[in-house]
């Protein structure tokens, strides 16, 4: 809901990490205390910025409590808004900590420096992470697809972005971001919408995580009996990509940092059919 958003997500967190989620609150508090006081005084200022300043806070406040109240809000969704609080905080305290002649603001000055300093550190080593995650890791399970898929082959998975993009196939979105034809399933079964889909579009391929071995959905939906013997009737795993920091780089400390963060498993499910002429080729 649209509460939930605003208080327990990373919006108006200065980086997404496990470590700050009890601070997601905190943070929230923090931004409507910011804009409300930045709102009234560029209005009782009669500041020339003020459309500009509220143009700013309603793109912060507004847009987020639109897709919420759409009822689907995919994390980049927030990117734009919570760029703009951040842009818009730190300019603030820039102006205040700057303008201020002050030992205590001499003080202050110094401290911002550091902690910009820190979370830039933070934000490279962050990038590194997840680059290496894109390019390295799930860039290569697309690869692999690329290098066993024949014309006219398929893709049905739920990590779209650099696997579909390598392997070069017709793709199927589960979430039904890129495929409105997902959408309708999910609107025509939506208890078993997963399987329903799998069944009318028999994909090549399917890729997933750890769930599947449960059989269950990306979403924890778990497949009834009779639709988990079709899909193992019908598919198998051919490959299991597992990620291994030791793959990616040389250094200890470069391993170290790939290993911070959640990292999952995939694995790619072909239709046997297909495995069958390609075993006999």
């Amino acid at each position: 809901g649209i509460v939930r958003l605003y208080f327990s997500s990373a919006l108006f967190s200065p980086f997404s990490s496990i470590y700050l989620i009890p601070l997601y609150p905190f943070f929230s508090v923090l931004a409507i205390v910011f804009s409300v006081s930045l709102f009234v005084w560029a209005w009782r200022t009669g500041s020339k910025c003020f459309p500009v300043i509220a143009a700013i806070l309603a793109g912060i406040w507004l847009v987020p409590g639109a897709f919420s109240l759409g009822g689907v809000v995919f994390p980049w969704y927030l990117w734009p808004s919570k760029f703009l609080y951040q842009a818009v905080f730190v300019s603030v305290l820039v102006a205040i900590i700057w303008n201020q002649k002050s030992k205590l603001m001499a003080i202050a000055r110094g401290a911002f420096v550091v902690l910009i300093a820190t979370i830039l550190m933070y934000q490279l080593l962050l990038s590194y992470n997840k680059g290496r995650q894109e390019m390295g890791f799930r860039a290569s399970v697309g690869k692999y697809i690329a290098s066993i898929a024949k014309p006219g082959d398929s893709l049905f998975l739920e990590p779209a972005g650099y696997i579909p993009y390598y392997a070069r196939l017709k793709t199927i979105d589960e979430v039904g971001l890129t495929s409105a034809a997902v959408l309708k399933f999910k609107r025509s079964h939506p208890e078993n919408w997963w399987i329903q889909a799998v069944k009318s579009n028999r994909p090549t391929f399917l890729v997933q995580r750890d769930h599947i071995l449960e059989n269950k959905t990306y979403q924890g939906a778990t497949l009834e009996s009779a639709d988990a013997d079709w899909l193992w009737e019908n598919y198998g795993i051919v490959k299991t990509f597992t990620y291994n920091p030791n793959d990616w780089a040389a250094s200890e400390w470069r391993r170290w940092v790939l290993r911070r963060g959640s990292h999952a498993s995939y694995h790619l499910l072909q239709l046997r059919e297909a495995q069958n002429v390609n075993e006999g080729e």
